[in-house]
């Protein structure tokens, strides 16, 4: 039977914010050649970014990436196809508080830092639609709508199955990047993880009762995490047990990649610096 990744011409990387996707995109990076390749800086309204472009530059399009949601795949003649992350929805939303905290560049950092919020009260604040069910709401292509039904989780479940070559699990990310490397051919998978929240608390460290208000408020995303985890399951469980020895001697070649690369920056870092001095003397 053809499968979804049989004829991809484009690939859009549907980029929900907090899901480990600054480190996919950097391995992405070494997939595609620069002119092959499209960003979206304007998520929430890409559609005149792309339509835009003359004919043959999208005909040329390979690789698409940006915060954006389902849809754009219109804007191209050629078979395209989606790939995401999903993250678990609740300590998604713990991540995105932290990295509010600690980005003031960030459109909501003022405002939370101002009103000294709290967790919950920035859950439950309504500054943001991303605060309540983003995954879901990217996914199903509804992006500007504020309030979510089960409607809109049924349309993000079909478009999963119709349109998204793959769906990753950052809580698996060594199995993702595997099952991804065995769908797609890429190479050289391996990877440093990028942009990650420090000085943020584990969901494990949260009060019950915020994090039962976090899950009522993301009870879509919820219910769609656990779609998305379940075929996941399945997929797995198709290649049999010489996928899970797969993983492990991924692992084992990534710790020494990490390895390699931390001493590589490393031994940088001196010139980087003396760099930096001679053009400040110029």
């Amino acid at each position: 039977m053809p499968q979804l990744t049989d004829n991809i011409h484009t690939l859009i990387f549907l980029h929900i914010p907090r899901t480990g996707g600054s480190t996919l995109r950097w391995i992405l990076r070494r997939q595609f050649q620069a002119d092959e390749t499209l960003a979206v800086v304007k998520g929430y309204d890409p559609w005149a970014e792309i339509a835009a472009l003359p004919q043959p530059r999208r005909m040329q399009i390979k690789y698409v990436r940006g915060h954006v949601s389902y849809g754009i795949h219109q804007y191209f003649t050629h078979p395209a196809a989606y790939i995401t992350f999903m993250r678990d929805p609740v300590d998604h939303i713990i991540s995105h508080h932290y990295y509010v905290l600690r980005l003031p560049t960030h459109y909501l950092h003022q405002a939370v830092v101002s009103d000294t919020m709290s967790l919950k009260d920035y859950v439950t604040s309504g500054l943001s639609n991303e605060l309540t069910n983003d995954q879901t709401r990217r996914i199903s292509g509804l992006l500007t709508t504020k309030e979510l039904t089960e409607q809109s989780l049924a349309l993000a479940k079909a478009n999963i199955e119709t349109h998204f070559a793959f769906v990753g699990l950052m809580e698996r990310y060594d199995e993702s990047l595997v099952l991804a490397r065995r769908l797609f051919g890429w190479h050289n998978v391996y990877y440093v993880r990028k942009n990650v929240t420090k000085a943020r608390r584990s969901k494990q460290d949260v009060r019950q009762d915020v994090l039962d208000t976090i899950a009522r408020r993301n009870q879509l995303d919820i219910e769609l995490y656990q779609f998305v985890q379940q075929r996941f399951n399945e997929t797995i469980e198709a290649y049999g047990p010489t996928f899970q020895a797969a993983v492990a001697r991924f692992q084992a070649l990534n710790a020494l990649f990490r390895a390699l690369y931390t001493g590589y920056k490393t031994m940088l870092a001196p010139l980087h610096s003396v760099r930096g001095r001679l053009r400040r003397v110029r």
